[in-house]
């Protein structure tokens, strides 16, 4: 069984604007930036066994912080890419563990608050759980241009995040998926908004299920 959690004070924020319970918005997260393949100017790494940080992007990702200073996360986080590479790429073993994992009465999914789509097979993976829970919101990020843009159930939505190494592809082929951008400094993005400000952690599920581009601010 994959681990699913439901301890992280965003994913809480936006239960309780839902006014659902706590347990009924979930994540399945992954290491940060070993699975990250596209990450580009927040790829950072955390050893598995040290809890070292690595930097090679010039921003620290926000869920590699975790990995340092919580060790439940970030063991947490390798079982659950352990599992799924045992899977060996087979798209309906990794739904079938997938699907097995995800607890009763689950409402609103977090397609990665960690990690990314570490390979197509398990994309396709979660193309499936989504056509095969309808009543589960599935949201994320990536910065896989091909995935943000790809043909999704209707209870699926992904969010291209951007700063990673398909940013080129995107302005070239000038694909208008909607776009996430991080903030490194005051108007750096003029133009569209300014969400998960203090106390509004709601506001990019929403932006996302609307599909909308806006800014996070560097946290």
């Amino acid at each position: 069984m994959l681990k699913i959690s439901f301890h992280n004070h965003k994913l809480n924020e936006l239960a309780r604007w839902l006014k659902l319970p706590l347990n009924q918005v979930v994540s399945l997260d992954l290491p940060a930036g070993w699975t990250c393949a596209k990450a580009n100017i927040c790829k950072t790494f955390v050893e598995r066994k040290t809890a070292k940080i690595n930097h090679v992007g010039r921003i620290t990702c926000y869920a590699a912080k975790a990995e340092c200073y919580a060790p439940n996360t970030r063991i947490m986080r390798w079982h659950n890419f352990d599992s799924l590479r045992e899977c060996s790429n087979d798209t309906e073993r990794m739904i079938e563990l997938i699907g097995a994992s995800i607890p009763e009465k689950v409402k609103v999914m977090r397609i990665h608050s960690s990690g990314d789509f570490f390979s197509p097979s398990y994309f396709y993976a979660w193309v499936g759980i989504a056509k095969a829970y309808p009543n589960i919101s599935f949201y994320g990020y990536t910065k896989h241009l091909d995935y943000a843009i790809a043909p999704l159930p209707k209870n699926m939505f992904l969010e291209y995040s951007f700063g990673g190494k398909d940013d080129t592809r995107r302005i070239e082929l000038k694909y208008h998926a909607p776009t996430c951008y991080i903030g490194e400094y005051k108007k750096q993005y003029n133009g569209y908004k300014i969400v998960c400000k203090a106390g509004n952690s709601h506001e990019d599920y929403l932006a996302i299920l609307n599909r909308e581009s806006f800014v996070i601010m560097e946290h």
